[in-house]
Formats: C-alpha cells, structure tokens, sequence
C-alpha cells in the first residue's frame, strides 16, 4: 500500500470518475471499523458523509429509465385525500414520454412530456409549462392537486397553463415511473399530504420491469460545448482574416462553471423565488461556496411567524446558521481557505441543522414545533440583503454585506433550483488570474445617480478590455433633451452629443481590432459646441450647432448599458457592453463604484478577470 498516495472509500470525485471510466454508483450505506495494517483509519477529508447510520436516509433516490423500463409500487392511499402533491426531478434529451401515471374507477392522474412541454393531466383539466424542458438538464416540477384545482410549477418558477386534454387515458391501478415510453433520468420523488414528512421515495423499494438502472443517471450529455467544463473544451479557431478586412473574434473569460456566481460584497446578491409549500414545509437548502472572506451573508430569507428569519453566515471564518435571537449554530471549523465547501441547511418541526462538507454541527432546538409553522416570505437571498431585514443573532447583530467570492449549485431539497429570479453585481465565476477593473458580464449596469452634467464642458476618459466589438459605454441624459452615448458599434467607437438642438457625433474606427485582448485608451471631451473622441492614437473632432443650449443639472450616468436599453429614446445600441472598465475618470475624477446608487445585473465592481 505504500506506493498508494490516496485511497477513496464508498465514492470517487467526479474527475477520477471520467478519467478511468468508471460507472459503478457510490456505495450507499453504513461503513465501520475500517482496518488497515491492523490500525484503525481516521479520513482525512469526508463528503457526505455523516455520523450515525440514519437508515432512513439510505434509500435509491435515482434512477435511468430506457422505453422498456419503469418502476411501479401501489398508490396507498394516493386517492383518499382531497390534498396531494407530487414532486420530481428529471433530466432528458427527448421530445415525449411519461413520467408518472395512475388511475383508479373514476380519475387519471398523469405527468408526462409533450413535445419537449411538461404535462398535468387529472381527468378533463391539463396543464403546461410555458416553456420546454428537453435540453438533457436537471429540472424539477412540483404537482399540487387540491380537489379539483391543479398546479404545476417546473423550476420553481415556470407556472404552467391551462389546456385542451387529448392525452390518452393512463389505465394503472399502481403509480408507474417512466411508463415504458420514458428515455431519461427521474430522481427525488416525493407523493405527499402536506403533513407528511418530505422524504423522497425509496425507488429500490418499486417492483422493476424491463431496462431501468437504480442508483444514478447514467443519461448521454449534451453537446460538448454546454456540459464540458470549460478548461476540457477546445478553444475556437483563430479564422484568417481576409485582406483589408478588421478581426472580429472575441473570447469570453474561462467559465468553470454556468451555475457559479461572484459575489462581491456590499451591493452583490441574487434573489430567487420558492414555492411556498416548500419553503415552508421543513425547507432543505444547500449551496457550495469559495471564500477567503472571514465574515459576511450567504442566504437569507425573512419570515412573519415565530421564526423571523433564517440567515447563514459566516463569522471569523466559521459558517453559522442563525433562526433568530439565542437560535444559533455554528460549525467549528474554518471554511475561508479559498476552497468549496459545501452547505446544508434544514429546518423540522423542533430541530434546525447545519451540515457543512459532510460534517453535521450539533442541532439547534426550536421550542413548541415552531418549525412546522413557519411563514417564511420570499425571495431567498444569496449574498448581501438588499432590504436590511438581518437582525440580531447570538453576540450581536448579523452581517449585511455578501462574503466576497464565488458561490454555485443552489439547491432547494436537493434539486437545482435554475436561473435567479434577480441578479445584482453577481457576475459569472472566472477561473485564473484577476486585476482591478470593472467587469461587466453583458446583462448588467452601474447607476450614478446625480452625478454627471452635459453642460458646455466635460472630460471623461478611461479604459476598457471588450469581449464584444458592439454594446453601451456610458450614458446620461438630461431633462431638457440634452444627452450623452458613448458606444461601440461593430468595432467602431462612436460618441452621440445632444445640447438641445439636435444630435452631434464623432466617431473612430481604430486600425486594431478592439477585441484584441489588451486594454485600449478612450477619451471623450467636450468644450461648448465641438466634441472630440480620441481612441488610443487616433481621435475625431466634430462641430455642433453653434446656438445650443447648455443645462447645468446633474443627472444620472449610466455605465454598461441600460435596463430595457432599447426602449429609451436617444440611446443607439441596445446590446450592453461586455468587458472589463478601469481608470474612469469625470473631469480628472476617479470614479468609484462603490459609491454606485446601484449595480444592476451581472457587474464585478472589484475585479477584472486577468485572461
């Protein structure tokens, strides 16, 4: 064993998995006694993995499903309450098949796949989601039938509509998974009452017919350019350019991951919306953060009944989980190494618990079941909590400000939980180097509110690295039609000037592609009615009306783009500029963005990634 550096027990990470091929799924189980050398091991690292053999918890979860394969177990007592709900995972590249079907004399009750749309059918009434869900990803829907009412959510936010019922009618006495027509993957299954406790369904338990694998998904990726990570995939060719002709190739930074976000502290945080019934049914959430930070936010979310808040935070590079005053735990360990750590939180009936890589911290205690009446309020909040609804916890008051580093995979009783409903100075997370600058990831802006004036005189000048050769600079505009736009536009930099007489411009089209990876120096200045644009070494003079009208009042700049951009008048790209600023100065002044009155969308205020 000597010539062994590592040794992994019940599980491989996910890169040694792809590198030997292998397909076998993790152990699941209880494991003790483990000798080697008749010495008893102590791990080093361990990931998810808890003390205690909670057998409850060692059920199939997940399961591949091939035409010829489906899963069955009886309905128990599916149709005697007027209240159910069903909810389940599922990941598939085709356009059909069925998820879920049962029936009994009087009703049917089907949850499919129609043309890439997900399906509700109960007797006469359907369903369906407004969008399509066959893009070979995790999604999750959430089936409400109350009485006669239906509900249907996929993604927790996708509220599905009312529709004509053509679909054939299931004849199942049992409640079938994947029907024989299913190519796919189906995980996380629940078939509850409300009151009932939120434990997926154990699929090793269900009588197996034909081609379903138990245990994992083992369904073909997507294509290689959405699923491989982004240091495995191969760079675009470089295209020749033809002679005379300007290179338009830009190059994104490295992503590792879609689904990993930067927060960069006081104004960064995304919002997402529950479902009520899981948020506040003995909610489970789990997300995966990268920090050097020793304090800050990491969720939130605000509530009216007994438990006002539930806030995970990190204290002195400890993550803590705070329900309120005198309701807090911590896990002792430090988590701001700059590595991933991972984090579970739930809340039950009398318990709440904080489970950080694996490791499960004592259980905070919550008197009188005040967890099964919870009233917990949307949105959740990961990073900083723009409302200021933190409050206390044990020793003092919470921190309101986001940790700043990266944070990914958001899961809601460990299922993805998708896009953010709103996203403010989260940008995507870079691999590699990083440098001062302002980086804007293409869907987001800075505010300055009063703050600059298109008056006789100005000069604004800064530096900007683009990954795109067209999209917004800067804006202003004022009330008496007086404008500023400065733009890219096919690589060519234009500057739009209004004194209140009509638009005047000057332009450069520099000889370098302004994608070329480096930064490049542009100046705006303006005296009375001549305007000129200097771009590196190049520049433009142009002469306005000669009778204008100057305003003096400060108004609102606008850096990266605009929300609705191409619903304003005056504003001649709609495409927000993507890239990385530095250097801006207004009139010899720095200007500093942590000062912004907002940043709106996926904006790194901090730093630029260096690639």
């Amino acid at each position: 064993m000597e010539c062994f550096k590592n040794f992994y027990i019940g599980g491989l990470p996910a890169s040694l998995r792809e590198r030997d091929n292998v397909t076998t799924p993790p152990f699941r189980g209880c494991i003790d006694n483990v000798i080697l050398q008749s010495k008893e091991i102590e791990y080093n690292t361990t990931i998810g993995v808890s003390v205690g053999c909670p057998t409850s918890l060692l059920g199939v979860r997940e399961a591949t499903f091939h035409p010829s394969g489906s899963l069955s177990v009886d309905p128990q007592d599916f149709w005697t309450t007027p209240v159910a709900m069903v909810s389940l995972g599922f990941r598939t590249m085709e356009n059909k098949g069925v998820f879920l079907r049962t029936s009994e004399e009087r009703h049917e009750y089907q949850l499919s796949l129609v043309d890439g749309y997900v399906m509700f059918n109960f007797d006469e009434n359907a369903l369906k989601s407004t969008k399509t869900y066959n893009d070979g990803r995790w999604h999750y829907l959430t089936a409400l039938r109350n009485g006669t009412q239906l509900e249907l959510r996929v993604d927790n936010g996708d509220l599905g509509q009312h529709q004509s019922s053509p679909q054939d009618k299931p004849n199942e006495q049992q409640v079938v998974l994947g029907g024989e027509t299913f190519r796919g993957c189906l995980a996380n299954l629940h078939i509850r009452r409300p009151e009932e406790s939120f434990i997926p369904a154990d699929f090793s338990s269900f009588t197996q017919k034909g081609d379903v694998i138990l245990g994992m998904c083992r369904l073909q990726p997507p294509p290689q350019a959405i699923w491989e990570p982004a240091g495995l995939q191969e760079r675009p060719k470089k295209l020749k350019p033809r002679s005379g002709a300007v290179h338009t190739e830009c190059r994104l930074p490295t992503v590792s991951d879609p689904q990993a976000y930067q927060l960069t502290g006081a104004a960064s945080w995304l919002s997402y919306i529950i479902a009520p019934e899981e948020l506040n049914f003995r909610p489970h959430f789990s997300l995966e953060i990268r920090t050097r930070s020793s304090e800050g936010l990491l969720l939130h979310v605000s509530g009216n009944g007994d438990i006002s808040q539930v806030s995970l935070y990190m204290t002195n590079g400890m993550i803590k989980l705070s329900l309120g005053k005198d309701r807090v735990i911590h896990n002792k360990n430090k988590s701001n190494d700059g590595r991933w750590h991972t984090v579970m939180v739930s809340v039950e009936k009398n318990t709440f618990h904080l489970v950080v890589d694996g490791f499960r911290v004592p259980d905070g205690i919550l008197p009188a079941e005040e967890g099964s009446s919870l009233a917990l309020q949307n949105p959740v909040y990961l990073g900083s909590d723009p409302a200021s609804k933190t409050s206390w916890a044990q020793g003092g008051s919470l921190p309101k400000k986001s940790v700043i580093g990266c944070i990914r995979h958001f899961k809601v009783y460990n299922v993805l939980v998708g896009e953010p409903a709103a996203n403010h100075g989260a940008p995507p997370c870079f691999n590699g180097a990083t440098e001062t600058g302002a980086y804007f990831a293409g869907t987001g802006h800075v505010v300055l509110d009063k703050f600059f004036t298109v008056g006789s005189r100005f000069e604004l000048t800064f530096e900007a690295r683009p990954r795109n050769t067209t999209g917004l600079l800067f804006h202003a505009r004022g009330r008496h039609r007086n404008s500023l736009s400065l733009f890219m536009r096919k690589n060519k930099v234009e500057v739009h000037v209004n004194d209140g007489l009509g638009n005047y411009s000057a332009s450069v089209t520099p000889q370098q592609n302004l994608c070329d990876g480096t930064f490049h120096v542009i100046a705006v200045s303006k005296k009375n009615n001549v305007v000129q644009l200097n771009v590196d070494s190049e520049s433009q003079r142009t002469v306005g009306p000669s009778h204008s009208s100057y305003t003096m009042t400060k108004d609102s700049l606008y850096i990266g783009g605009m929300s609705g951009t191409s619903k304003h008048k005056g504003v001649p790209v709609s495409s927000s500029f993507v890239g990385c600023l530095r250097n801006i100065k207004v009139n010899k002044k720095p200007v500093v963005f942590k000062k912004a009155s907002s940043v709106v969308g996926p904006v790194n205020v901090n730093e630029c990634p260096a690639d």
